[in-house]
């Protein structure tokens, strides 16, 4: 069997053995296995790319540091002297194929996974248009996020992939604030559910089991109980006034207890449900890693 190279500076017809012995005859040295060099190159690029990555949530971390140290909650968590310029987008940029945010890729736990995507999602429904122009990626960045619940629901209706209380509030705080948008009316059904699982696990004092921790588990889930209220559903049992006398009998909550009717109240719960009241950081730690210190940076939230 004959190859037909045509005619050019090599020659003509060969036969099969020459071919052969001709790429025997060229030198390692001449062409070397490039496959090494290739893999060092981009394992050089993920430890760039990463870097770059840590420095920008490094700093978005300073930010959120003095959030904390203020000891603000809902409007008054801000970051002194405005915005970090371009949080929104990085925060957009680091979200996952699948539409969450991992914290554990910027230094925090992935206990909080659940959490971080509904915080990531308030803050780019909140204070992302304000901060960096409400471009459209905003939106679809909230809706992947969205989709990601969605997937992610369990059957007895939590967010939370191990049921966690603090979690699934944070996450049905940000899914009741998209559907209130009416962009997402399929979210009916599955906030539903949602909210069905904060009643069923409400003792009768009108708190939850692990809604320690100052309480913050307890506001954001009021909170959400106070949300559905606003937004049609039904408060037949008595939930949400029971979550609101427990609070209001709670050290540090004189704005919810100084105000009066359930309208009011329900506004200061919105706003305590915020980056500035999530007890994940404490003891030099911070679970919530960069993607955190990213989302406090954001004006207005």
């Amino acid at each position: 069997m004959s190859i037909e190279t045509g005619e050019g500076k090599n020659g003509g017809l060969r036969e099969s053995g020459d071919f052969e012995e001709m790429l025997r005859a060229v030198t390692e040295r001449e062409y070397g296995d490039v496959s090494g060099r290739v893999v060092q190159e981009i394992l050089r690029g993920r430890r760039r790319r990463r870097a770059a990555w840590c420095s920008a949530a490094a700093a978005a971390c300073v930010c959120a540091a003095a959030v904390l140290l203020s000891g603000g909650h809902g409007d008054d968590a801000r970051i002194p002297g405005g915005d970090s310029p371009g949080a929104g987008r990085m925060l957009v940029s680091v979200q996952g194929a699948d539409g969450f945010w991992s914290p554990a890729e910027s230094g925090g736990s992935e206990e909080f996974r659940t959490a971080m995507t509904g915080l990531a999602m308030l803050a780019l429904m909140r204070g992302g248009r304000a901060s960096d122009g409400g471009t459209p990626e905003f939106s679809e960045s909230v809706m992947r996020a969205a989709d990601y619940f969605c997937a992610q629901q369990r059957a007895d209706g939590s967010f939370a992939s191990d049921g966690d209380m603090l979690n699934h509030a944070v996450a049905t705080v940000a899914m009741l604030e998209l559907y209130a948008s009416g962009m997402r009316p399929d979210l009916f059904t599955k906030l539903d559910a949602a909210l069905d699982y904060i009643r069923r696990n409400e003792s009768p004092s009108g708190t939850w089991p692990g809604s320690t921790q100052s309480g913050s588990a307890s506001v954001w889930l009021a909170g959400a109980l106070g949300l559905s209220v606003e937004l049609g559903w039904k408060d037949a049992g008595g939930h949400f006034r029971r979550a609101l006398r427990a609070l209001e009998m709670s050290p540090g909550m004189d704005a919810l207890s100084g105000v009066s009717g359930i309208a009011e109240k329900t506004a200061v719960l919105r706003g305590m449900c915020s980056v500035g009241n999530l007890p994940i950081t404490g003891a030099g730690r911070n679970a919530g890693g960069g993607v955190y210190g990213l989302i406090a940076s954001m004006n207005g939230y």
